[in-house]
């Protein structure tokens, strides 16, 4: 049983979807990788302590064809090629970036532009592979070839990098002012004692 197709699907920051359907991938890769200490490790600790998963990264080596090869495939390029195909990037902005003539671009071209635009503006992606389907994924790397074999076409080789995704946790804390509570300290006026009746006496008699 054949394959199905590869795609990558993007979201664009508007809430538009566009896909790009990858007409054949020679070859996937799929490693895991776990860093592992290289230092001694006690006898009954728990190993995950000690192993720590790196994050997934695809390699794709992939191929878009100018050619149809099935209605589906004619469908998908005419579509491409009309001025009501692909979102961003148009026919228009193929040509401009390629620096060729509206008429001469051809799907591979818009295809071009797209990764082109991923790479400029990253932006989560989904890709679903034979394999598995990672969602949460940014292209690391892309490298294009040409030569006479694939001149009707697009020949690349994509890297793509799962990235871990975390919330912010944030908390409320409210600034209590005790300066308005705090007492108020005055200067402790001492009363002046009555004058006793001796000393009335003597006043009486000076004033």
């Amino acid at each position: 049983m054949a394959a199905q197709p590869a795609t990558i699907i993007h979201r664009r920051p508007s809430g538009m979807v566009d896909n790009i359907v990858l007409d054949a991938v020679l070859s996937e890769s799929h490693p895991l990788i776990n860093t592992v200490t290289s230092h001694p490790v006690e006898q009954g600790s728990p190993i995950t302590d000690h192993s720590r998963p790196e994050a997934n990264v695809i390699s794709m080596r992939c191929w878009i064809s100018d050619t149809p090869i099935s209605q589906e495939h004619k469908q998908r390029i005419d579509g491409a090629l009309s001025p009501y195909g692909f979102v961003l990037p148009s026919p228009n902005d193929a040509a401009a970036l390629l620096g060729k003539d509206r008429a001469d671009v051809t799907y591979s071209d818009i295809v071009f532009a797209q990764l082109v635009e991923l790479h400029e503006h990253p932006r989560i992606i989904t890709v679903v592979t034979s394999l598995r389907t990672l969602t949460d994924v940014v292209i690391e790397s892309s490298t294009f070839d040409r030569d006479p074999k694939n001149i009707h076409g697009l020949s690349f080789a994509l890297s793509l990098k799962r990235i871990r995704i975390v919330a912010n946790a944030s908390a409320r804390v409210v600034a209590k002012d005790t300066r308005a509570h705090k007492p108020q300290k005055t200067a402790a006026v001492t009363p002046k004692p009555e004058p006793t009746p001796r000393e009335k006496t003597l006043l009486s008699r000076i004033f």
